[in-house]
C-alpha cells in the first residue's frame, strides 16, 4: 500500500468519529486512485446503495477491511468508506493472536460486532474502547456482561445465547441474572432476540427505554406481537437470522415498511410473503420502500412479483410502493 494512503487512513484512524476527516481523507483517496476514495463519496451522498457502491465492496473487500478481512464475514457493513459493522468468523480467530489483528487500527471505526457465540470474540470485545454495540453473545459473555463490570453499551444481541435448550431446559444462572439487564445497561435502545428470548425478556422490556428492536423470525402471531412493547422507532423482523446477519429483513418506521434484501437471492421467499401479510395484520401499514443491499440487481421472477405486489395492494391496501428500477426487471 502506497506511503501517501497509510497516511490518509491513519488521520481517520486517529479521529474515527469526524466525518469531516473522512470526507477530506476520501477526497485524498479519490486524487490517489485508491477504492475507498469514491466508496467515502457514494455514501456520503446517502439514499440506499448503489450498484456502483455494492460492487465497490465487492471488488475492493480486501483492501477495505486490511486485516479484519481474515477474522471478518464477507458482508461487513461499512459507514463513509470505512468499516462500521462486523461479524467474526468463529473458525478464524486464532489469528487475532497469532497475526495480531487484535491489535490493527482498522477497529477503530467498527462500532458493532457479532462476536459468533465466541469466548475470544467477547474478550477483543471488552478491549476496543468505540464499540457500541455487540451481538451472539454467547451464554458465558452474557452473564459475564450481567454480572461484571460493563461498558455502556447502547445496543446488545440475545439471539446468541441459548436460555433454554429445545427440551425446554434453562440455563438458570442467566435467567436469574437477566433481570439485572436494565439495571446494568440503562444507556440500551437497541435490543435483537429471537422469540424466545422476547418470551423471557418480556417483563424487563417496560424499564429498558428501546428505540430499536430486532426480532430473528420467520413468523410473527398474536401471542409474539403482544410482546412488543408500544412507542418503539422501528420493529426488525430479520428473515432468517444467521450468526447476527439475515437475507431479508422487513423494518417498520411507523407507518411505513422497509423491505431490504440483504442476500443474493432472486425471489422473496414464500415464508416471507406470508409473514408479510401476519405483520399487516398485527402493524398497519399504508407505504412500502424496497431496498437492495446485496449488490445483485437481477429482478425476481415475474411470479414472484406479481404475487408480492398483489398481496401489497389487494390484500392489505397499500397504494405507495417504491422500489428501485431493477425490480420490475
Amino acid at each position: 500500500m502506497q506511503p501517501d494512503v497509510l497516511e490518509a487512513l491513519g488521520r481517520v484512524f486517529e479521529a474515527p468519529d469526524s466525518h469531516e476527516t473522512r470526507l477530506v481523507v476520501g477526497d485524498r483517496l479519490l486524487e490517489l486512485g485508491d477504492p475507498r476514495g469514491e466508496l467515502v463519496q457514494l455514501q456520503h451522498a446517502g439514499g440506499p446503495p448503489t450498484r456502483r457502491a455494492a460492487w465497490l465492496l465487492r471488488k475492493h473487500r480486501r483492501t477495505l477491511l486490511g486485516p479484519l478481512e481474515r477474522v471478518a464475514f464477507h458482508d461487513a457493513g461499512f459507514r463513509l468508506g470505512f468499516a462500521h459493522d462486523v461479524i467474526l468468523r468463529s473458525s478464524e480467530l486464532y489469528r487475532l493472536d497469532r497475526d495480531g489483528i487484535d491489535t490493527s487500527p482498522y477497529w477503530s471505526t467498527v462500532r458493532r460486532l457479532g462476536l459468533a457465540r465466541s469466548a475470544r470474540g467477547w474478550a477483543l470485545a471488552q478491549d476496543l474502547p468505540g464499540l457500541d454495540e455487540v451481538r451472539t453473545l454467547g451464554n458465558d459473555a452474557l452473564l459475564d456482561l450481567l454480572t461484571g463490570p460493563t461498558r455502556a453499551w447502547t445496543g446488545l444481541g440475545l439471539e446468541g445465547a441459548t436460555l433454554r435448550d429445545p427440551f425446554g431446559e434453562a440455563d438458570a444462572a442467566l435467567l436469574e441474572a437477566l433481570p439485572e439487564l436494565p439495571r446494568v445497561l440503562p444507556s440500551l435502545r437497541r435490543l435483537t432476540v429471537d422469540p424466545s428470548g422476547l418470551r423471557e425478556a418480556q417483563d424487563l422490556l417496560p424499564a429498558l427505554d428501546l428505540r430499536t428492536l430486532t426480532v430473528h423470525t420467520t413468523w410473527m402471531d398474536a401471542r409474539l406481537a403482544a410482546l412488543v412493547p408500544p412507542g418503539l422507532e422501528r420493529l426488525v423482523l430479520s428473515w432468517p437470522a444467521w450468526f447476527g446477519r439475515s437475507s431479508w429483513e422487513l423494518e417498520l418506521c411507523g407507518r411505513t415498511l422497509l423491505i431490504r434484501r440483504h442476500a443474493r437471492l432472486p425471489d422473496p421467499p414464500v415464508a416471507l410473503l406470508r409473514l408479510l401479510r401476519v405483520t399487516h395484520r398485527h402493524f398497519p401499514f399504508t407505504r412500502v420502500v424496497i431496498e437492495d443491499h446485496a449488490g445483485w440487481t437481477a429482478p425476481p421472477g415475474r411470479i414472484a412479483q406479481l404475487r408480492l405486489h398483489h398481496d401489497l395492494r389487494e390484500c392489505m391496501g397499500v397504494r405507495e410502493v417504491s422500489a428501485p428500477g431493477w425490480w420490475t426487471g
